[in-house]
């Protein structure tokens, strides 16, 4: 069987090496990460990988096309047809060629044998290559008060490079974006790249105050200005009528401190019982949220309501005009059966012109075991408005790692009596710390943040809400006696589409994807199926001492493209008490590297950070947004029917010139192949790409605009008007990476012919010796005639009499007439 299966693989590798080698045209699409043209395959380079589906066009000389689409690779080879050969490239939905002078573009002219490359890009994946990271941070207390809660940052921000290796203490260049005494508890983050402002949501988490604007307070962080950002009030939902409390939930969640309020104390040492946000975190105020792929929308998680909130900021962005009751609005999310328990909402993404909304069936009422909780993800395609489910209902009955001890454990059910997660000991017993500290573990999850990578598998952060229940150092519901150190146990999962054309994505088993072997370690047996593909989501000693926290996920998520890693908000990823990022490696499941963004000394007295119960929020990074490129040629169109055919060649040296609201912005010669390219242009904004009179070609004229032709409508015809004496093409672009490289100009030879007629008559009535001849003028090359008697000559002889007239033509579009 063996020796079978070598000899059936060398056949395939020797029929696929024969049709490459006698391909008339090949070569490779690819995702540039990057927008700068070139495949790179290795770090520190991103890892461009190849994009199928491709469908590649090659017309001949004779207009014949062939066609390919490329494989799981990127690869296509076609052959067939007579050389030279005009490919166009027809990308999916969302994908757009990058960089044209570097690798080309969507329509390219090959000779016999030639490769055409392609990069494309999905503008939502392009980041420069060192971007910021921002992520918040949770303080104890009151920010609102005079104390030392209000004197914190709870949004910060560090490069990307700052963090090396897995051993790297706190990033030197840890930045101070926003203060505790304005934002306080936020978690849900958004990130617009072209106006450069982070978006940041109120959450209630126990123990940790509202802002200045409360349970419905979204604030802004502007990073336009530099590095470090400069944090503002932007809305406040609640006051703009949006509900966030549940109908049963208690108004005194609403404050900070007052009569009827939470009673959070103002010094971040300070303990306090909060009880009513233990019983409704996660069931009142927002989650997580996400901005519209062209900026002028934010989506967020709802949780009291159980649908998505919509804020149109396009206004906002344009001219800072702060949105109304009348700029929201609200989408419903199909209802999921949960048997004893609630479906709640947390996690969203928008990739691609779909939503993805995350649910957990909580299993919180009385009766329900462990087989009532699961997750699953629905998507909403955001143009047809049609929902589908993408991740099927998946049970969270698996055994886990230890969140503490060495003890495997499991998730549970959500629960608001914190009789269940009370655990006993004299943890502290003997240290300099005033108080003893009770360690408690109970994980229940929340579905809270959903990621995509290159490959198209999903990642999935399931976040333990019970890290929001308790916080660090603080009492039970009731009492002053107990104070409790939580260690959270979370999740990070991969899923797969496991069948072409798969609509949906299946959860990773045994620490492998849709079937393939998973990681040598597979954290030893814990896992969906016996393993987790993520196997090193673990805590960490600086000095390499492993942590006996297994699941250290807090619940957020980032994945830079091309980097193949993904970023994990953690507990402990440095120190005991600490919270930061960890960089997954996302091709083996280890982690690359450990960032450490505050760390509690845990010493005579506390900082007011959460610990090890979840101290820290979402985490964004803060990418460009992708240039905006336009092209492409200037062509002689020798036929003349307005299409560049493969045998007709580029016009070099032309000057193109960009103009935008009645002012030249700039300009380009065209190069040897006839190309040219405007890059870093503004979205949604009016240009005119003109070739003045004094440019336009020496004999040439436009020849005709918009031609019709299969397989090249606006592709490959020519798009230019004459506006006075001006070649001209008007064009507004799109949003940020739109690039639209099928902006060509055709010309064919000028037309200055003209004809004149002379003869003589007929000597006598009824006579044919009558003559006729014509002359023609202002030709550049051999014209031919045709009289109205059918003869093909310059002159005619023996007529009869009366007028004869006569068609001179220099080309299809180039003729004169005359008469005698």
């Amino acid at each position: 069987m063996k020796n079978l299966f070598t000899k059936v693989f060398i056949l395939m590798l020797f029929i696929f090496m024969t049709q490459v080698s006698m391909a008339q045209v090949s070569g490779n699409v690819f995702r540039d990460f990057n927008a700068n043209g070139i495949k790179t395959t290795a770090a520190p380079d991103p890892i461009e990988v190849g994009l199928a589906g491709v469908v590649v066009n090659a017309y001949d000389a004779m207009g014949i096309l062939n066609t390919a689409t490329t494989d799981g690779s990127g690869n296509y080879a076609i052959s067939g047809g007579t050389a030279p050969y005009r490919v166009e490239f027809v990308l999916q939905d969302y994908y757009y060629a990058s960089n044209g002078s570097a690798s080309n573009t969507t329509v390219q002219f090959v000779a016999a044998g030639g490769t055409a490359n392609l990069g494309v890009n999905y503008p939502g994946d392009y980041c420069k290559e060192n971007p910021n990271i921002v992520t918040s941070v949770f303080y104890n207390g009151n920010p609102l008060g005079v104390g030392t809660s209000a004197s914190k940052d709870a949004v910060v921000s560090f490069l990307y490079s700052d963090v090396t290796n897995a051993t790297t203490p706190v990033p030197p260049s840890l930045r101070q974006d926003g203060a505790t005494s304005l934002i306080g508890s936020v978690y849900g983050l958004a990130y617009h790249k072209t106006a450069k402002k982070v978006f940041s949501a109120a959450f209630l988490k126990r123990h940790v105050g509202w802002g200045a604007l409360g349970i419905g307070g979204i604030y802004v962080t502007d990073y336009s200005a530099g590095a470090a950002g400069i944090s503002s009030s932007f809305i406040d939902l609640a006051n703009l009528g949006v509900t966030l409390l549940a109908s049963t939930a208690p108004t005194t969640l609403l404050t900070n401190s007052g009569v009827v309020s939470r009673n959070l104390p103002n010094e971040l040492s300070d303990p306090s019982n909060d009880p009513e946000a233990f019983d409704w975190m996660g069931k009142v105020g927002m989650g997580d949220m996400d901005i519209s792929e062209d900026g002028n929308k934010l989506y967020i998680t709802n949780l009291a309501l159980g649908n998505i909130i919509v804020v149109d900021i396009t206004n906002y962005i344009a001219t800072g005009t702060v949105p109304t009751a009348s700029q929201i609005s609200t989408i419903s999310v199909p209802a999921t059966t949960c048997n004893n328990g609630v479906a709640r909402l947390f996690g969203l993404k928008i990739y691609k012109g779909i939503l993805y909304i995350g649910s957990t069936c909580t299993g919180e009422n009385a009766g329900a075991t462990l087989n009532d909780v699961n997750i699953s993800v629905k998507a909403l395609d955001i143009n047809t408005n049609i929902w589908t489910t993408v991740v099927n209902p998946y049970t969270l009955d698996y055994t886990k790692g230890a969140a503490q001890g060495s003890v495997s454990t499991t998730w549970n059910t959500w629960t608001d009596d914190d009789a269940l997660y009370t655990s006993t000991g004299d943890y502290t017993s003997g240290t300099t710390i005033p108080f003893d500290l009770t360690p408690g573990s109970r994980p229940s999850p929340i579905l809270s943040d959903i990621e995509i990578d290159a490959q198209g598998n999903m990642i999935l952060a399931i976040m333990d809400r019970s890290g929001h229940q308790w916080g660090f150092a603080n009492y039970n519901k009731t009492g002053i006696t107990l104070r409790m150190d939580w260690r959270i146990g979370g999740e990070i999962l991969k899923a797969g589409k496991c069948t072409v054309g798969a609509t949906a994505w299946t959860i990773e088993s045994n620490g492998g994807i849709c079937g393939a072997v998973g990681s040598a370690n597979q954290q030893n047996g814990e896992g969906p199926g016996g393993g987790e593909f993520f196997y090193e989501d673990n805590g960490y000693i600086s000095g390499g001492n492993v942590l006996a926290h297994k699941e250290t996920t807090v619940g957020a998520l980032a994945v830079l493209m091309g980097k193949e890693e993904v970023l994990m908000t953690a507990m402990d990823p440095i120190l005991e008490f600490s919270g930061g990022v960890n960089f997954l490696n996302n091709i083996n499941g280890t982690t690359n590297k450990r960032s450490q963004i505050y760390h509690d000394p845990y010493g005579a007295s506390i900082d007011g950070t959460a610990g090890k119960a979840n101290g820290i929020g979402d985490i964004e990074l803060l990418c460009d947004a992708a240039p905006i490129e336009i092209g492409n040629r200037v062509f002689m169109d020798t036929d003349e029917d307005g299409i560049q055919d493969a045998n007709e060649m580029g016009i070099d040296n032309v000057i193109i010139e960009l103009w935008a609201a009645g002012a030249k912005v700039t300009d380009t010669p065209t190069d040897i192949n006839g190309q040219w390219y405007f890059t870093n242009l503004n979205p949604n904004t009016d240009y005119e790409v003109k070739i003045l009179a004094a440019s336009i070609p020496a004999g040439k004229q436009l020849t005709q605009k918009d031609a019709v032709s299969t397989g090249a409508v606006d592709v490959a015809d020519n798009d230019a008007a004459l506006v006075g004496t001006d070649a001209v093409i008007a064009y507004k672009t799109g949003s940020a990476g739109q690039n639209n490289h099928t902006l060509d100009f055709g010309f064919k030879a000028a037309c200055n012919l003209t004809a004149s007629a002379n003869g003589t008559n007929v000597k006598c009535n009824l006579g044919t010796d009558g003559t006729a001849s014509v002359t023609a003028a202002g030709n550049i090359s051999a014209v031919t005639y045709l009289w109205s008697n059918a003869a093909t000559t310059a002159a005619i002889t023996g007529l009869a009499a009366g007028t004869y007239m006569v068609t001179v033509t220099e080309t299809a579009s180039c003729t004169a007439t005359a008469s005698y």
